[in-house]
C-alpha cells in the first residue's frame, strides 16, 4: 500500500524529456505581482490590478556518474553562446505513483552549485520559471 506522504527517495527530474537526477529537495515560490491604479483627485489607490506572476524553482539533486551535471542535460549553453539561450521543460516525477509533482515548460537556469559530503556529490541548481504546474494546476 502506498501512503499519502510523498517521499523524496522516490521524486526523479526530466529535463527536455530525458531523465536527469534523483531529487531529495524541492523548494518552489509562485507569486503574483500587483499594481496600484491610481486615480487624478485621490491619494488612495482606486484598486490593485494583476502585474505578472513569477516561479522560483529551486532542487537539491544528487550527480550521477558522467551526467554532465547541468551542462550535460543542456541547462546551460557555452558563455560564448548565452545569447542564444533557450528555456528548458522540467518535470519531477514521483516515480512511485507516477504523479506529476511539478512541471515547467519553459525554465531558465539561474544558479548552479555542486558540493561533495558524506560521500556523495550534490548540487543545488536554481530556475525562474515562465509558467507552473503540479498534479492539481495545469502549467502554461
Amino acid at each position: 500500500m502506498i501512503g499519502p506522504i510523498v517521499c523524496g527517495a522516490h521524486a526523479f527530474v526530466y529535463v527536455n524529456s530525458k531523465p536527469y537526477a534523483r531529487v531529495f529537495s524541492i523548494s518552489t515560490s509562485t507569486a503574483e505581482a500587483q499594481r496600484e491604479v491610481r486615480t487624478v483627485d485621490s491619494l488612495e489607490p482606486a484598486e490593485e490590478i494583476p502585474a505578472g506572476l513569477t516561479a522560483r524553482v529551486q532542487m537539491q539533486v544528487y550527480r550521477l556518474h558522467a551526467d554532465g551535471g547541468a551542462e550535460g542535460a543542456g541547462l546551460t549553453v557555452p558563455w560564448a553562446d548565452a545569447p542564444r539561450a533557450k528555456y528548458a521543460s522540467l518535470l519531477v516525477l514521483d516515480r512511485l505513483t507516477d504523479t506529476v509533482l511539478l512541471r515547467c515548460d519553459r525554465a531558465k537556469l539561474t544558479q548552479q552549485a555542486w558540493l561533495t559530503g558524506k560521500g556523495f556529490v550534490t548540487g543545488t541548481v536554481s530556475f525562474n520559471c515562465m509558467d507552473f504546474g503540479n498534479e492539481v494546476a495545469a502549467s502554461g
